[in-house]
């Protein structure tokens, strides 16, 4: 499978979404080990699936730690400024493109057209560091 740049753009946020949603289990088993009482035959949690649970929060995280400093490093390389703050919004704050615009006074329209800049930018950073592949080139969908 090759990587898009949307693909490799959009990791960090799928990377956090896969962290709430394991948090949130986490406290929910956590709850129900606290609670009392429990229904009549109901087992307890089982701390070993609790401690897997918790390491696999912490790899998570550490995965969304480093997801989010690359992309924050290949966003500090796009330039002009007007293409970084679109990126910045749009991929790592999570906003739309017509949110984004609206935020930093644009039309969609040149919203639109700083964002695809900032894609192509960001691509060809990714594919000098080796990151992108050839085939993937036009696929930036």
């Amino acid at each position: 499978m090759t990587t898009t740049i949307t693909m490799w753009l959009l990791r960090s946020r799928k990377a956090e979404e896969e962290l709430h949603m394991l948090t949130a289990a986490r406290k929910r088993a956590l709850d129900l080990l606290q609670s009392a009482p429990r229904r009549p035959g109901e087992p307890p949690p089982d701390p070993a699936a609790l401690q897997s649970m918790e390491q696999n929060i912490i790899r998570k995280a550490e995965a969304l730690a480093a997801a989010q400093a690359e992309i924050v490093n290949v966003m500090a390389e796009l330039d002009p400024e007007p293409v970084r703050r679109m990126m910045t919004r749009v991929y790592l704050e999570g906003a739309t493109i017509e949110q984004a615009a609206e935020d930093l006074n644009y039309c969609p329209r040149h919203a639109a057209r700083l964002v695809a800049k900032g894609k192509q930018q960001a691509e060809e950073i990714l594919r000098s560091r080796g990151v992108l592949f050839p085939d993937t080139k036009g696929k930036s969908a």
